[in-house]
């Protein structure tokens, strides 16, 4: 059967049925075995010893991290490219262009200097 454009027959086990019995025992033994029991690794020495190391690395990492941030703040600050051309198209240095090519900025009109 298609179902959303897949092929359900693909995703589904025809002999799931005379599996499941085989399947529940083996996991019942697997619970007897004290395979899910978390807390037999959570206590011994070794495994207190990595998450200690672990901890260890996340706090040199943080403050490595907060390092270049402060390095990075005191480096030469960033000019945008717009500031830039606001300085350089500032109307006192057009009038001193003006000057120095001899024309007279006050006989310029005002609606034009604007």
């Amino acid at each position: 059967e298609i179902w959303e454009g897949h092929n359900i027959a693909d995703f589904v086990d025809p002999e799931i049925e005379k599996k499941l019995p085989d399947l529940l025992a083996e996991e019942e033994l697997r619970e007897k075995a004290g395979e899910y029991d978390s807390d037999l690794d959570s206590d011994d020495e070794e495994t207190k010893e990595k998450l200690e190391l672990a901890k260890q690395i996340r706090e040199k990492e943080k403050l490595m991290a907060l390092e270049n941030h402060m390095n990075k703040s005191k480096a030469e600050s960033q000019v945008s490219r717009l500031s830039v051309r606001k300085q350089e198209r500032s109307m006192g240095r057009l009038e001193e262009q003006m000057q120095e090519l001899g024309v007279d900025v006050n006989l310029i009109p005002f609606w034009i200097s604007c």
